[in-house]
């Protein structure tokens, strides 16, 4: 019989999942299951395997999870699982290496180089001693690795407390038919950019390449090469993502000179015949790579510089991956409780953040303290407005990650449970409600179920 949490696991990644893609256009989280491996579920859900390189998680093969309990993680302790786990892999292949060692030196056949073996065995055997002794070393490499996200980011403009969840960075090459490696969000936005008249059906062309086992980014890059997302040549008549040359049983469009393209009622019904034309090369011209697909779909006979089209497409997919990295972790980052709730610069801590007192109390001259706007440092949804014993007047402001507590507020609060408030509203006055000696702010934060010193977050703006 099943174990009772099996499949309820499979019903939280889901919902993790959905909550994903109604917030942020993706469909991606990272699972743990009971043999310590790491699992990527990607844009579809499909769980694959992931490895760790750098400060990036990479994207493997697909998984056969059959019906193991799966329990969701965060990207820092996917990244801490894999760090760990790959150190036991150096060592496990140290410790092979070092049997075909003794192996090679009881060899009668190689006894003349037995001097060398022995030298090598101490330069195993010192390695290993160094290894063992940073026990920590999974640990080093992480704090590394935020550190140098920390620099990457900050080039950006994007400034981050700690290792924070990010979208896995797929580098698994560059086949068009190949894992999602950009999400919605990311392919809409390039989409406008290029101002390209295929944008009202991004949506659906975006499922279209999911459903197809298409990589939204190649599609991507052939569009733009081809056309310039539909604003040039053919393609604006066509309504083509790749100009396929007219065949048999299609409706096509003859140019006058350049012979005659596929055409279509809509870019959707385009970029399905695409897909469905790279299928063919795989299965029966057993083309996959971009290098095996270009001589035949854009030879140079018909005036194409292959190269130049392969290299093309590959630097606009990195960008893309990179823009979905950045883009993500920006969105996360703004999506923290950022700035003080007071603006007034007359504000002071009156109690700070300890052990027994898990919060901090904002207080302003008692003269003009009564009535003061408290603002949002969270964009959020409000999910508490009561009134309790203790902190008197309360809201709650809750997002994907973060929940931010306004305690001893006055009775007359602006917003109401379910509303969806931005960062900076108003939504409550500085009060003495509840147990309370004089007007102030009491304020909380919690990243999950984990409290946060707001001393923290409060000087960021």
């Amino acid at each position: 019989m099943p174990r009772r949490n099996e499949y309820e696991k499979s019903i939280e990644i889901l919902k993790e999942l959905e909550a994903a893609e109604r917030r942020y256009g993706l469909l991606s989280c990272f699972g743990l299951l009971p043999s310590g491996e790491v699992v990527y579920f990607d844009e579809g859900g499909t769980p694959c395997r992931v490895s760790v390189q750098g400060t990036a998680l990479l994207q493997g093969r697909p998984l056969e999870l059959k019906n193991q309990p799966v329990e969701v993680i965060s990207t820092t302790e996917a990244f801490k699982q894999l760090a760990h786990h790959e150190q036991k892999l150096y060592l496990k292949g140290l410790a092979e290496e070092q049997t075909k060692q003794i192996r090679w030196q009881q060899s009668k056949r190689r006894r003349a180089l037995r001097w060398l073996a022995s030298a090598g065995f101490i330069v195993l055997l010192l390695s290993v001693a160094v290894l063992l002794l940073n026990a920590d070393g999974p640990e080093q490499n992480l704090r590394r690795a935020e550190e140098r996200l920390k620099d990457l980011y900050a080039e950006q403009g994007i400034f981050i407390k700690g290792y924070v969840d990010i979208m896995v960075v797929n580098t698994g090459g560059y086949n068009p038919l190949g894992p999602v490696s950009i999400s919605r969000a990311t392919f809409k936005q390039f989409l406008q950019e290029l101002n390209s008249p295929a944008l009202p059906e991004a949506d659906r062309m975006y499922q279209i390449c999911v459903e197809g086992g298409c990589d939204p980014a190649l599609a991507l890059a052939f569009f733009e090469h081809e056309s310039n997302g539909g604003n040039q040549g053919v393609a604006a008549l066509t309504k083509s993502i790749g100009n396929i040359r007219c065949t048999e049983g299609y409706s096509c469009y003859t140019t006058e000179g350049n012979g005659s393209f596929r055409q279509y009622a809509t870019w959707s019904e385009g970029l399905r015949d695409w897909v469905d034309l790279l299928k063919v090369y795989k299965d029966d011209l057993k083309r996959v790579t971009l290098e095996d697909i270009i001589p035949k779909y854009a030879p140079q006979a018909d005036n194409n510089d292959e190269t130049l089209y392969i290299a093309t497409v590959k630097k606009r997919v990195d960008d893309l991956r990179k823009r979905e990295v950045l883009n993500t972790v920006k969105s996360l980052a703004e999506n923290q409780p950022s700035g003080n709730p007071i603006w007034e610069t007359d504000w002071v801590i009156s109690q700070g953040y300890s052990a027994k007192h898990p919060e901090i109390d904002l207080a302003r001259p008692i003269t003009v303290a009564q009535g003061t706007n408290i603002h949002a440092t969270l964009e959020g949804v409000v999910t508490v407005v009561r009134d309790d014993p203790l902190f008197g007047n309360r809201v709650f402001i809750t997002s994907s990650q973060f929940t931010t507590h306004y305690n001893h507020l006055t009775e007359d609060i602006p917003v109401k449970s379910g509303q969806v408030v931005k960062r900076g509203e108003v939504i409550g006055y500085m009060g003495n409600s509840g147990k309370s000696t004089g007007p102030h702010l009491d304020y909380e934060i919690f990243q999950g179920t984990e409290r946060a010193n707001p001393q923290d977050w409060i000087l960021r703006r």
